[in-house]
């Protein structure tokens, strides 16, 4: 009885499912069908048309759901004022899609599922020579506009969307600022490519990384939550070491400042000299 009641809910759920004109259609032809907005139509027949020597289509979204309830279709609405119907383009976007995926694959460990490329408008023909031009954070989300301009300097724009797994590392608990980020409170993760509004980090190592804010858990870590592991705190007494010919000399300073594995920073000795000194390990640095 229970597997019935699943079974009709979910038939009913697909009956009134996609109910949602979308806002742009791309058509194969000038002839705009009735199948090119309902899937599996029974009885398709051509609704609307572009004008011969266009290529593009705007009409009132109340019009084209007019059309559709004359045809027996009364479940459809829609989220904008216009539909538009663009007739496809019958040209060749390899070279797009290999400069796209060259772009995301220097920002991202990344492994892609589809690339859909659609230019803005119809296009009869690529240009021969042109080049590509992309904005330069549109690696952070997942969709975006590419561009080419010919050489007569004619400038084209198309839209594209990209179905990717990317790897990111996720906190496993909160973590509070200044800690360092390592594989015990943080782990690796394959999620969709979406919106970022900064760029996940590539890799975790060990001793490089401490957060620069309070994390919670299950926060994806980017670029702006990290700054460089601190190894020295201003104020903590730190060892030094030298080298004077054949002899090692070691003593003990204060730190004037904080400092990360390879930063120059100031240090005071017993003394009260001021010294300068290269970070080479948890409260350890040489004497330059």
């Amino acid at each position: 009885m229970l597997s019935k009641i699943l079974f009709i809910s979910l038939l009913i759920s697909s009956l009134y499912a996609n109910k949602t004109l979308k806002k742009e259609y791309y058509v194969p032809t000038n002839s705009i069908k009735l199948s090119y907005i309902i899937p599996n139509v029974k009885n398709d027949k051509e609704i609307l048309s572009i004008i011969n020597e266009r290529y593009t289509l705007r009409i009132k979204s109340k019009y084209l759901l007019k059309i559709l309830q004359q045809n027996g279709y009364k479940n459809y609405k829609a989220t904008s004022n216009y539909i538009n119907f663009i007739r496809k383009s019958d040209i060749d976007t390899s070279l797009l899609q290999n400069y796209l995926i060259r772009f995301y694959k220097k920002h991202y460990d990344i492994k892609f599922q589809n690339i859909e490329i659609k230019p803005r408008g119809f296009i009869q023909s690529m240009p021969k020579h042109y080049t590509i031009k992309i904005q330069r954070r549109s690696f952070l989300k997942n969709k975006g506009i590419i561009s080419i301009k010919s050489d007569n300097n004619k400038q084209f724009f198309f839209n594209y969307t990209l179905d990717a797994f990317i790897n990111v590392y996720k906190t496993t608990k909160k973590i509070q600022r200044g800690e360092e980020l390592s594989f015990s409170n943080c782990a690796k993760e394959s999620i969709m490519l979406h919106n970022f509004y900064a760029q996940p980090i590539k890799n975790l190592q060990k001793g490089k990384f401490e957060s620069k804010y309070l994390l919670k858990q299950g926060h994806i870590i980017t670029q702006r939550d990290i700054s460089k592991l601190k190894l020295i705190h201003r104020g903590e007494e730190i060892n030094l070491f030298f080298q004077e010919g054949n002899i090692a000399i070691s003593l003990v300073a204060k730190a004037l400042q904080n400092g990360a594995y390879g930063d120059i920073i100031k240090v005071k000795n017993k003394n009260g000299k001021i010294l300068h000194i290269r970070v080479t390990g948890k409260n350890k640095g040489e004497v330059l």
